[in-house]
């Protein structure tokens, strides 16, 4: 099979992850891949590739001084996408990212080749702009498969376009050093962790004011958020005016995230959106006790409550302190959580994921065949 993967590139986050692992898993056993991007390929990328795929930077991502020049653009983009495509012979092609899957279906649309584009965040809590949104509709309804990362996020779209519609989650992929999940140490010092970027919908604000009700009961206990961005000053300012300063830390991003996880002892995930939460799918495998709020899209799916986690009502600032305090005063209740949390890595493992990925992909090619 020859399959065709169109993206925005490797140096991204999340979605280019994903596609990675996908990629490497299709390439590995012999299928023959390329990947088209549309970056310049000057940037460092974060992923590596398995030697047997064809990558190929077209170089049209560049930002438009004004509204004409931006639709003259996506126009260029389309026709340089499409002979790109066809020139790779694809029996399937996929891509990934909103703005970038409505360009895919433009550029497919007068070939009987299927298609299977893949939304990466919840579309009900992100716009992409009133014009896209209008495209990305009406494409939408002509893709052979669009896959959704959560059964919450499906519900934004109309009733066409869910018939089309497969629900499959990221798969989860741990380095060697995660093999096995963490053990709660003897140590007498425990930690609290949380990560990602400091942006508002990560909620860090509630989370380090429910830890400092929390914290007084309990002062062997640390909060470790970690990561990087704008919120920064703020955070560190909250810290400072409720006097945490030796007891929450935020000390910048980490090129070792589960060597953190292994360090610490519960995991809490304090947003108000996200895609698909991979740090929360990442602690549970490493055998955390758990907590989230019960945000768009993906912690319902992923915890089952007080079996393999602690479910919260989203942005309740008290139910957080009221369960880091449960969690941090009870040792046989944070172990019983933990036990369980690690069946994640049957459940989102990337055999399973990829298995998915491949019976959507049947059902597209097969459907092509009917239609021609």
């Amino acid at each position: 099979m020859r399959i065709t993967f169109y993206g925005e590139g490797l140096h991204g986050g999340g979605a280019a992850r994903v596609a990675t692992v996908l990629l490497n898993a299709w390439a590995a056993r012999g299928e023959t891949v390329n990947l088209l991007t549309m970056d310049d390929g000057k940037a460092t990328p974060n992923y590596t590739l398995h030697p047997a795929i064809t990558h190929r930077c077209l170089d049209i991502e560049r930002p438009s001084p004004n509204a004409v020049a931006g639709l003259m653009a996506v126009y260029k983009r389309i026709r340089i996408l499409r002979k790109a495509i066809i020139e790779t012979k694809p029996d399937v092609v996929i891509s990934f990212m909103s703005r970038v899957n409505v360009t895919t279906l433009l550029a497919m649309k007068p070939y009987n080749i299927p298609v299977l584009v893949s939304e990466r965040t919840d579309p009900a809590q992100r716009s992409i702009g009133r014009v896209w949104e209008y495209l990305r509709n009406k494409t939408y309804a002509e893709a052979d498969c669009v896959v959704m990362q959560t059964e919450r996020s499906r519900h934004y779209f109309n009733e066409s376009i869910q018939r089309r519609i497969a629900v499959i989650a990221n798969p989860l992929t741990l380095p060697p050093e995660a093999a096995t999940p963490r053990h709660e140490s003897d140590s007498q010092e425990r930690r609290v962790m949380a990560l990602g970027s400091l942006r508002s919908e990560k909620g860090f604000g509630w989370l380090i004011s429910a830890f400092a009700k929390a914290a007084a009961n309990h002062p062997d206990w640390t909060l470790n958020i970690w990561g990087e961005g704008g919120l920064r000053e703020t955070l560190e300012a909250q810290v400072r005016s409720l006097g945490m300063e030796g007891r929450i830390f935020l000390p910048g991003q980490t090129r070792q995230p589960f060597e953190k996880l292994r360090e610490s002892d519960i995991f809490v995930l304090s947003s108000w959106v996200e895609g698909f939460p991979n740090a929360l799918l990442e602690a549970m495998a490493m055998g955390l006790a758990v907590i989230s709020f019960d945000c768009p899209s993906g912690p319902s799916e992923l915890i089952h409550p007080d079996y393999d986690g602690l479910l919260l009502p989203p942005k309740d600032e008290a139910a957080l302190a009221k369960a880091l305090d449960s969690l941090m005063s009870d040792p046989q209740k944070r172990a019983h959580l933990a036990s369980h949390a690690p069946e994640v890595r049957e459940r989102f493992s990337t055999e399973k994921i990829v298995s998915q990925w491949d019976a959507e992909i049947q059902k597209a090619i097969e459907s092509s065949k009917k239609r021609a």
